[in-house]
């Protein structure tokens, strides 16, 4: 038997036997495919003794606090509050207007929350990167405690000045702040940790130095933690999670934080006890 197209002879055998070969590796191989070397992950959620150094750096007033100016200190401080104990990414803190601090009396005390929204002068902002709402989902409401809430108070009244924009937090030449200003405090507060908390910081994450998602992080640990220590089935405490943290209400992210949760580690991390000021800090809304 003859084979159409192939040449015989001595060259010809050698093409009818690498063809023949040829077919045969792709049946045996044909579906196998290279797999993308895996990375370790990290949950990016500060240990204990880092958040409780950089409280002390970022505190108004504070001694060690690199930030000259009270009008810089409290703008650094308020921005730290949003992105930690309200859980916000950066262009949703960027995005926050003047009057996003609500309030109500009710039977149990005067309630304080903040409203994430998007805002109706998007198109005249004038930064460079314009922060938006990330989804719909991120469109919501977070309750925050009074001490905070004081905290947001002070900054408006006396330090954010009269600017003409109407976004809360205020540069201090009077323009909205930008990402690349939120970035320049995260890198002054990483340059101004002791040696021995990067140390811990890179240890524990795997990170050298401290971006403003990283406060958000880990919100999301000390959430999730504080839901299942109060008791809450896992698909309530990942609904609550996505709620909170402005989650689609299919997003799987909650699971990362269950993980990192669970871990003996991290958990002995958020038993220590701190201070009043880093208690407060690190206790978000029931």
């Amino acid at each position: 038997m003859r084979y159409p197209n192939i040449r015989y002879g001595h060259q010809g055998e050698l093409e009818f036997w690498m063809q023949g070969h040829s077919e045969r590796l792709d049946r045996l191989y044909g579906q196998l495919r290279v797999g993308k070397k895996s990375s370790p992950h990290f949950v990016r959620a500060l240990p204990a003794s880092v958040l409780s150094e950089l409280f002390e750096l970022v505190v108004p007033g504070a001694e060690a606090n690199p930030f000259k100016s009270p009008a810089t200190q409290w703008r650094a401080y308020c921005t730290f509050l949003l992105l930690l104990n309200a859980g916000l990414r950066r262009g949703e803190t960027l995005t926050l207007r003047a009057d996003f601090l609500k309030s109500e009396n009710s039977f149990s005390g005067r309630q304080f929350w903040l409203n994430v929204q998007t805002s109706a002068d998007e198109n005249d902002d004038p930064r460079h990167s314009s922060p938006s709402i990330k989804n719909v989902s991120s469109i919501r409401q977070i309750p925050v405690g009074g001490i905070v809430a004081e905290a947001f108070y002070t900054y408006s009244e006396n330090y954010r000045g009269r600017p003409k924009h109407p976004y809360f937090l205020s540069s201090m030449r009077g323009q909205p702040l930008s990402a690349e200003g939120v970035n320049h405090f995260f890198k002054v507060l990483t340059s101004s940790l002791s040696s021995t908390a990067l140390r811990t910081l890179q240890d524990r994450t795997g990170m050298t130095s401290i971006s403003p998602h990283d406060l958000r992080h880990t919100a999301a640990v000390i959430r999730m933690k504080q839901l299942l220590t109060l008791g809450d089935s896992m698909p309530e405490v990942m609904q609550k999670m996505r709620s909170y943290f402005g989650w689609a209400a299919t997003s799987s992210m909650p699971l990362l934080y269950a993980k990192a949760a669970f871990e003996e580690r991290l958990n002995a991390v958020w038993g220590d006890h701190f201070d009043d000021r880093v208690a407060m800090l690190m206790e978000l809304p029931q």
